[in-house]
């Protein structure tokens, strides 16, 4: 059994012990577990890579011919940080999605997961898409769905913004690669441990939330994404 372990209780327990790091990545705090197996570690760091189902594929083509939108014609801003610091605005979103309309002739898809705030266990983020879909954009087409057809329509996506969260992580690894956010990293997870990893992968950090973020900052490092 090979962890890492400060507790002498727990460390007991554990036939190859090492010594907790406190920086650097997750993925080369992973990798690390290797060594006591006498494996070596590459000397560079692979990005995640994920495999998209046939089913989700299928979904998304299945989908986006409904919304009359074609593959890489879009771009898809998602939520799913749960605390609203770690999220876009209201008024972020419409402005964002504006923008790529006029000045890529890019519709946006934006997505998120089901549940509200008065359920503990799984609070969701409908609560924080309602004022956007409440606005009727023609050009912003909500996804409200579970993981794998999600997974289909990033996939297909020009590419995709999401704040810090599991669907960013999988964002990174699709084609259009992701712009992840984060915010108040000295009491949450900050982007030099969890930050996205891929060939195509950024993020922008802001002190205190994401509301603070100016919008020319998410332009300029989307621009070269979205000419692509």
């Amino acid at each position: 059994t090979i962890a890492y372990c400060a507790k002498q209780v727990v460390c007991k327990k554990v036939s190859d012990v090492l010594a907790p790091k406190k920086d650097g990545h997750e993925i080369e705090r992973i990798l690390y577990l290797l060594t006591p197996l006498g494996i070596a570690l590459p000397s560079t760091t692979p990005c995640p890579q994920f495999i998209l189902p046939a089913s989700s594929r299928d979904f998304a083509i299945g989908w986006l011919a409904q919304q009359n939108l074609k593959s890489r014609n879009y771009v898809v801003l998602g939520l799913g940080a749960r605390r609203a610091k770690k999220q876009p605005t209201t008024q972020q979103i419409l402005r964002w999605c504006a923008f790529f309309k006029a000045q890529y002739n890019l519709e946006t898809v934006f997505m998120w997961t089901p549940g509200r705030s008065d359920n503990p266990l799984y609070p969701g983020d409908d609560d924080i898409a309602e004022p956007v879909l409440g606005k009727s954009v023609p050009y912003i087409h909500p996804f409200r769905g579970p993981l794998l057809p999600a997974l289909g329509l990033i996939w297909h996506a020009r590419t995709g913004i999401f704040p810090d969260s599991g669907l960013m992580h999988f964002a990174a690894a699709s084609p259009g690669g992701v712009l992840g956010l984060f915010a108040d990293t000295a009491v949450s997870p900050a982007p030099g441990q969890w930050g996205p990893r891929g060939p195509r992968a950024h993020y922008l950090e802001a002190e205190k939330s994401v509301a603070e973020l100016e919008d020319d900052q998410i332009y300029q490092k989307l621009h070269a994404m979205l000419l692509a």
